[in-house]
């Protein structure tokens, strides 16, 4: 994602630099991503059923519960931490506005 979006500022800064100005500078970068986004469409058209992901199945409540995504869920007491001594920095309560 950071490469597209550094390509198309390129090449926007460049037709910017060779030219015309304003939107007009934008027009090819915006082709561009329309092109690619067609192209990516029919790549996805014809991927065959095997790119699927297996269905979910339900487990039961004996199971251990499954490890969280990259430990984000070690992270919730510290973001309510900040969250709450900012609004008691800032004056907020909560309570109305």
């Amino acid at each position: 994602m950071v490469l597209e979006s550094l390509c198309g500022g390129v090449a926007a800064q460049l037709a910017d630099e060779a030219g015309p100005a304003g939107a007009d500078a934008y027009r090819p970068v915006v082709v561009a991503y329309g092109v690619v986004g067609v192209l990516l469409s029919v790549m996805f058209w014809f991927l065959s059923p095997a790119a699927e992901t297996h269905p979910v199945v339900a487990r039961s409540s004996s199971d251990p519960p499954p490890r969280a995504l990259l430990a984000l869920h070690e992270s919730k007491g510290v973001v309510f931490r900040l969250a709450t001594r900012r609004r008691r920095r800032c004056g907020r309560t909560g309570t109305g506005r």
